[in-house]
C-alpha cells in the first residue's frame, strides 16, 4: 500500500489558515511547544492519490541563526539543492559551539532536505544526530520528533520493520502522557505503515486510527481530524484495491463460478461508497482547497480502479460464456449483471464531476513541489480514464475532455519543476508528457521527452524513477522499429529494477503500484522482443530470456512479502542437471501476450527452444479449465481434462520428446510461469500413448534457476518430526482428519519417527520449535490444514494454538539454525492446499518452499481426502525409506500406486500432490 504517512507537527494549512482555527489559544500554545510545523506531501501514482498533508518531514524549526533562516527559505521555495548547502554550512559553524539547540534545528531540517533530495540514509544519520543531541541538553520533545523523523528514513530505505520498533518506542514513551496532536500522529503513522507493509488482514491499523480519530475529536483539532480521516479512508481503499487484486481480478469466471463472482464484485459496490464518504468526512472536517483537492484525488483514483474492475467482471462474462445454453442459465442472473451496470454508470458519473472541480482547485494552488506532484498525479489520472470506459460511449463521455486537458496540466508542472529548481519533480512531469505522446502515436516528440526525463532521474541518484523512463523508451524504440535500440533500453531497465528488488515500494514512496501493472510486463515485453521472429536462436539469447523470466519469478515472490525471500540460495540447476549420472531435464514455459515460449535444458546439453502463436488469455483460460476439470470426479470432465492436458503436453512435452529419449531422462524439473502454476504437471496427458505424464517421468517443481545446497536423501538416514492436528477448533469450520493417525502410525512403524509425533493439544508452534532444535531432523511432517493464498495473510496452516502464517512457520523452522548445522531437507505439508479460485495462490505455496529455508516441500494443489493422503504418505516414505531413489521418483511412485487403485485412479485424488524445489 502507499504511505499517506503522518508528520509531527506537520501540515501547511496549520500556518496558512491559523487564525480561523476556533481554538487559537490552544494552538499557540502547541506551536510553541512543537516550534513549528511543516507540509510537503508526495504524490502516489497507482492509487494515483497525494500523500497525506502529514507526509513529509517537517519543513523548518524556528530559526536562530541567519543561516537556519536562509536555510528555511530555501527549503520553503523548494531549492532543496541550494538549502542543504546552505544547512550544511549551519551545521558545521555550530557544532564548533558544541551541543546547542539550533544545532538540534540544523540537523533536523537537514535531515528533511535530504530526504527530499533522495538521500534516506544521509537523513537518518543527521536525525540520529539530532536525536542524539536533543537527549544531551534535555529536550525530550526535539528528542522525539527527531526519532520520529527517522522513521521516515528508515521505510524509504525499505527497513519497514526497524521503522515500526521506532514509532512504537515513541507510542510507548507518550503512553503516560495526556492526549497531544503529538501522539495522534505517532499513532496515525503507525497505521500508515502497517497500510505500506500490506497487510490487509492487520486489523491494528484500524484500531490505532480509531484511537487517533477519538483523540483528535476530544482536541477539538480539525486538521488532526481530517488528517486522520484521510488515513482511514486510504485504509479502506488499500482494503478494496486487495479485493479486487486477489478476489476478483484473480476470479475465474465460468458458468459455475459466475454467481460468486457477481457476489464478489456487487459486495464491493457498497465498500467503494463507504471509502468515498470518509473522504468526503476528511474533506468537511477541514475544506481548505488543498485538503479538498487531496481528497478528491484520493476518490477519483478509488473510482477508477473500481470501475476497471466491474467493467473487466462484465467483460469477462459476456466474452467467456458464450455456449447457448450457458447463456440461457446466464439468465438467472439478471438482477446481478443489472446491479453491475448501474455500478459502472453510477461511479463513471461522479467521476465526470470530480475531474472539473479538480482541474479548477489546482489553478488556485500556488506553485510548490506538493502542487507539482498534485499536477503531475492528476494527469496521470486522467489519462488511466480510457481503460475505465469499457465501452465506446462511455469512454468517449470519460476521455474526449480530458487528454488535452492533461497534456496542459503537464506542461505547467514542468514549468513549475524548473522554476523551482526541482529535477526530481521535473523528471516526473516530463516522463508522464512523453507516456502522453507515446499513447496518443507521437513517438519521436515521446522519444525526445522521455530521454530528458532519464537523464534528469539518474542525474538525480532516482533508481526508482529511472527504470519507468528506460522501459517507456524501450517501448518507444520498439514502435519505431529499432530492435536493438529497444532490446538495449529494456535490458537497462531490468538492471535499475534489480537492485530495487527487495521493496520497490519503500524506494519509491511517490508510486504505489500494481506488481502486474508496473514491473511484470516490464520483463515480459523484454523476453517477448528477445525472441520475436527469430528462427535460429543461440544458446546466450535463450541463457538472456531464461535468466529474465527467472528475475520476474523472483521478483514477484519478494513483492508478495515486500521483503527478498532468496539470499542464500547456492547451486544452478544447470549444474545439477549437467551431472555425469544425471537423467533430468528442466523446462521453462514462458507466457507472453501472443505467444508461448518454451525453453528446455537437456542433461550436457545446450539450451534448446520452441513457440506456438498462441495469446496467453487463451493459453490461461485453457489452464484454468484444465484445472477444473482435474478437480472432478465426472467421467465426461475427466475426458475433457484428458484433451486439454494433450494440448498442453504438445507444447511443453512433444517437441523435444526424441531428445528427451535420447539422453535417458527420467525426471522433469519445471520452471513455471504465470498460470501454469496452477496445473499439477503430473496430469499432463499424451493421446497417443494414452498416458499421463507422471507414468512416463517423476516431476518436481522449482521456483528459479538456483537450489539451496542440494543434497540426496538417497544415502541418509530419514529422521522425521511429524506433527498432525485431527480434531481442528470448531471455529475454523473445517472438517476433522481422521486419518492422520494412521498417517503417522505408518511412519512410525517404518522406523523413521525418532521421537512420539505432536498430536492434538501437542502440536503447538512453542512446542513445535522446541523439539525441531531438540534433535538433528531432516524431515518435518505436518498433518494438518493450511492454505496457499496469493494473499500472503490468507496463506497459513493450522496448529492448535491457532493459524500460523508463513512468516510465522519460517522462524519456527528457521530457529534451529542458530543451533544445529543440519538443514531440513523436506517439508511435507500433507493437508494443505492452494485457494480454491485464487489462479495466483501458489505464490503462497512457492513463498512457503523458499521461506522456510527447506530444501524442498511437498504439498498439495488442491483439497485431498485424508483417506487418499494417507495412501499415498505411506507409500512415499516407504520408499525413500527403503530404496534409493530421489524425493521426486518416491513421489511417483507413490502417485502411480494410487493411479493402479480401483477407488483413487482419478486425477483428483493423486494428481495435486507436487514436490517444489530439490528433487534429489
Amino acid at each position: 500500500m502507499a504511505r499517506k504517512r503522518s508528520l509531527l507537527f506537520s501540515q501547511l494549512p496549520l500556518i496558512l489558515k491559523l487564525p480561523q482555527l476556533r481554538h487559537p489559544r490552544q494552538r499557540e500554545r502547541w506551536i510553541a511547544y512543537c516550534l513549528v510545523a511543516v507540509l510537503i506531501f508526495c504524490c502516489v501514482m497507482d492509487l494515483g492519490v497525494l500523500r497525506s498533508l502529514s507526509a513529509t518531514p517537517p519543513a523548518v524549526i524556528r530559526a536562530q541563526t541567519d543561516l537556519l533562516q536562509a536555510g528555511k527559505a530555501l527549503y520553503e521555495d523548494g531549492n532543496y539543492a541550494a538549502a542543504a548547502k546552505v544547512l550544511e554550512q549551519a551545521v558545521t559553524e555550530l557544532r564548533s559551539q558544541g551541543s546547542t539547540a539550533d544545532l538540534v534545528a540544523a540537523l533536523t531540517n537537514l535531515g528533511s532536505v535530504q530526504l527530499e533530495l533522495g538521500q534516506a540514509s544521509a537523513a537518518l544519520a543527521s536525525w540520529q544526530g539530532a536525536t542524539q543531541i536533543a537527549r544531551e541538553i534535555r529536550d525530550p520533545l526535539s528528542a522525539r520528533r527527531a526519532q520520529f523523523y527517522q522513521s521516515l528514513a528508515l521505510e524509504r530505505m525499505g527497513q519497514t520493520r526497524q521503522a515500526e520498533e521506532v514509532l512504537l518506542s515513541l507510542k510507548q514513551q507518550l503512553e503516560s502522557q495526556p492526549a497531544t496532536p503529538e501522539k495522534v500522529q505517532v499513532l496515525r503513522a503507525l497505521a500508515d505503515l502497517r497500510l505500506a507493509v500490506g497487510d490487509s488482514s492487520d486489523r491494528q491499523p484500524q484500531a490505532w486510527l480509531s484511537e487517533a480519530l477519538s483523540m483528535a475529536e476530544a482536541l477539538d483539532d480539525a486538521i488532526e481530524v481530517s488528517a486522520t480521516l484521510m488515513s482511514q479512508g486510504n485504509l479502506a481503499t488499500a482494503e478494496i484495491r486487495n479485493m479486487i487484486r486477489t478476489e476478483i481480478n484473480n476470479a475465474t469466471i465460468e458458468i459455475n463460478t459466475v454467481q460468486i463472482v457477481l457476489q464478489k464484485v456487487l459486495a464491493l459496490i457498497p465498500r467503494v461508497e463507504q471509502a468515498l464518504a470518509v473522504y468526503q468526512q476528511a474533506i468537511a472536517a477541514y475544506p481548505a482547497t488543498a485538503n479538498t483537492t487531496q481528497a478528491q484525488l484520493r476518490q477519483m483514483n478509488l473510482l477508477i480502479s473500481s470501475v476497471e474492475a466491474l467493467v473487466r467482471v462484465r467483460d469477462t462474462i459476456q466474452s467467456t460464456i458464450t455456449d447457448p445454453q450457458e447463456r440461457e442459465e446466464l439468465q438467472f442472473y439478471a438482477a446481478d449483471l443489472q446491479q453491475l451496470e448501474t455500478g459502472i454508470s453510477k461511479f463513471s458519473t461522479y467521476i465526470l464531476a470530480l475531474v472539473p472541480q479538480i482541474r479548477t482547485q489546482l489553478g488556485q494552488l500556488p506553485a510548490s513541489r506538493s502542487w507539482v506532484y498534485a499536477r503531475i498525479n492528476y494527469a496521470n489520472t486522467i489519462m488511466k480514464l480510457k481503460k475505465s470506459g469499457g465501452g465506446s460511449r462511455t469512454e468517449n463521455r470519460l476521455l474526449a475532455p480530458v487528454l488535452p486537458d492533461a497534456a496542459q496540466i503537464l506542461a505547467t508542472a514542468i514549468a513549475q519543476a524548473r522554476q523551482l529548481g526541482d529535477q526530481r519533480a521535473e523528471s516526473y512531469a516530463l516522463g508522464s508528457l512523453a507516456g502522453l505522446y507515446e499513447r496518443t502515436g507521437q513517438q519521436a516528440e515521446a522519444q525526445k521527452l522521455t530521454e530528458q526525463a532519464l537523464y534528469l532521474a539518474q542525474t538525480n541518484n532516482a533508481p526508482d524513477i529511472a527504470y519507468q523512463w528506460q522501459w517507456q523508451l524501450g517501448r518507444i524504440l520498439r514502435k519505431q522499429g529499432k530492435r536493438e535500440e529497444a532490446l538495449a533500453a529494456y535490458n537497462t531497465a531490468l538492471r535499475t529494477i534489480e537492485p530495487l528488488r527487495k521493496n520497490l515500494v519503500a524506494n519509491n514512496p511517490d508510486l504505489q503500484f500494481d506488481f502486474r501493472d508496473s514491473v511484470a510486463p516490464v520483463y515480459r515485453q523484454y523476453v517477448g522482443l528477445l525472441l520475436a521472429d527469430q528462427t535460429d536462436l543461440n544458446p546466450a539469447v535463450l541463457e538472456d530470456a531464461r535468466n529474465a523470466i527467472e528475475s520476474l519469478q523472483l521478483a514477484e515472490l519478494d513483492n508478495y512479502f515486500r521483503e527478498a525471500c532468496l539470499e542464500a540460495r547456492e547451486v544452478l540447476v544447470d549444474e545439477v542437471v549437467d551431472q555425469k549420472e544425471a537423467q533430468t531435464a528442466v523446462i521453462y514455459p514462458i507466457i507472453l501476450p501472443h505467444q508461448l515460449q518454451v525453453i528446455i535444458k537437456v542433461p550436457r546439453q545446450p539450451l534448446r527452444y520452441t513457440s506456438f502463436d498462441v495469446a496467453s488469455g487463451e493459453v490461461e483460460a485453457l489452464l484454468e479449465r484444465l484445472r477444473q476439470q482435474l478437480m472432478s470426479n465426472s467421467p465426461s470432465e475427466i475426458e475433457q481434462a484428458k484433451q486439454k492436458g494433450d494440448r498442453v503436453y504438445q507444447w511443453l512435452i512433444a517437441p523435444f520428446s526424441e531428445a528427451l529419449q535420447a539422453a535417458q531422462v527420467d525426471t522433469l524439473v519445471f520452471v513455471l510461469d504465470g498460470a501454469f502454476r496452477d496445473v499439477p504437471m503430473a496430469a499432463l496427458y499424451n493421446e497417443t500413448t494414452q498416458k499421463y505424464l507422471i507414468e512416463d517421468y517423476a516431476i518436481a517443481l522449482s521456483p528459479g534457476l538456483k537450489l539451496l545446497a542440494p543434497q540426496s536423501l538417497a544415502n541418509k538416514q530419514l529422521n522425521v518430526l511429524s506433527a498432525g492436528l485431527i480434531d481442528v477448533p470448531r471455529q475454523f469450520g473445517l472438517q476433522a482428519l481422521p486419518n492422520v493417525e494412521r498417517e503417522l502410525t505408518t511412519m512410525k512403524e517404518l522406523g523413521i519417527l525418532k521421537s512420539p509425533a505432536l498430536l492434538e493439544q501437542q502440536f503447538k508452534s512453542q512446542t513445535l520449535e522446541t523439539n525441531l532444535n531438540a534433535d538433528p531432523y531432516n524431515v518435518v511432517h505436518l498433518a494438518t490444514h493450511g492454505s496457499f493464498s496469493s494473499r500472503r495473510e490468507d496463506t497459513f496452516i493450522l496448529m492448535a494454538d491457532g493459524k500460523i502464517n508463513v512468516n510465522q512457520l519460517s522462524e519456527i523452522l528457521r530457529s534451529r539454525e542458530l543451533t544445529r548445522k543440519e538443514p531440513i531437507e523436506l517439508l511435507v505439508l500433507s493437508a494443505c492446499q492452494t485457494a480454491q479460485g485464487d489462479n495466483r495462490a501458489v505464490l503462497g505455496l512457492a513463498g512457503v518452499a523458499l521461506r522456510t529455508g527447506a530444501r524442498s516441500t511437498l504439498a498439495s494443489l488442491w483439497t485431498v481426502g485424508d483417506a487418499s493422503t494417507a495412501e499415498l504418505m505411506g507409500r512415499f516414505y516407504q520408499e525413500l525409506a527403503t530404496t534409493q531413489v530421489t524425493k521426486a521418483k518416491a513421489l511417483q511412485l507413490a502417485q502411480l500406486e494410487l493411479i493402479k487403485s480401483a477407488q483413487y485412479n482419478n486425477p483428483v485424488s493423486w494428481a495435486p500432490y507436487v514436490l517444489v524445489g530439490n528433487w534429489l
